[in-house]
């Protein structure tokens, strides 16, 4: 009995230590997932510095490109804005001289036409001149038709007609002399405004050729060859 109560308490003693053990076993599993959660923690920290410090390095050098540029930006202003300058003078340039070209090609047109215009005109203004001067002989013979002697004539009160006008075989009337009028004025009318168009457009080629040769030396084209050679060179 002795002995199975010795051996009893060993094996308690035993059991007590083997619960120790799976208590500090426990506790060193819960510890190490700690450990290793915050290592992993610490890992993932270390990568974002890492990460930042590379940003923090590429916004110093982006920082420094910055002022770099900003100096030559700075040293470079007065030549761009010059340059600018010279740009737009040099578009307004080329774009006065193409406004010369097409107008003058305008004018050539509108000269044509004024020419034909004129042209017709003075027939049609002859052919006018012709039928009133036959209408008016026409009003001449057929008054002199009804003189007869001793009565007085009713344009000059004369009682003898010793030369009276002889009657026109070919008559006008008033209503075919009226139309040949209004085609006249018709005509008259159309070539006074290409007239007045052509005036103005000459106007204003003069104006834009004297302005075009303030941008260089020569003729008009001299000038628009040497503006198309300079932008090429500023864009450059």
């Amino acid at each position: 009995a002795k002995e199975l109560r010795e051996k009893a308490a060993a094996h308690r003693a035993k059991t007590d230590d083997y619960r120790a053990l799976d208590e500090l076993a426990e506790f060193l599993d819960l510890a190490w997932g700690d450990l290793t959660e915050w290592s992993e923690r610490g890992e993932k920290l270390e990568k974002r510095i890492s990460r930042g410090d590379a940003v923090i390095s590429e916004l110093e050098e982006n920082r420094e490109n910055l002022r770099k540029t900003a100096a030559l930006l700075d040293t470079c202003g007065p030549k761009l804005q010059l340059c600018r300058a010279e740009m737009r003078k040099n578009t307004d340039g080329l774009a006065k001289a193409g406004e010369y070209e097409a107008l003058t090609a305008k004018i050539g047109e509108a000269e044509t036409d004024y020419i034909q215009a004129a042209s017709k005109l003075k027939k049609q203004a002859g052919q006018y001149d012709e039928m009133q001067m036959r209408y008016l002989n026409g009003l001449a013979g057929t008054l002199a038709a009804s003189l007869t002697d001793g009565e007085p004539c009713p344009v000059c009160g004369s009682t003898t007609h010793p030369d009276p006008a002889p009657q026109d075989e070919l008559t006008v009337t008033w209503e075919l002399l009226d139309r040949c009028k209004l085609q006249t004025e018709k005509l008259r009318d159309g070539a006074e405004k290409m007239a007045l168009s052509l005036s103005s457009m000459k106007t204003t080629s003069a104006r834009l050729h004297e302005e075009i040769l303030t941008y260089g030396n020569g003729d008009v084209q001299t000038v628009a060859k040497f503006l198309k050679q300079r932008g090429g060179q500023l864009a450059g």
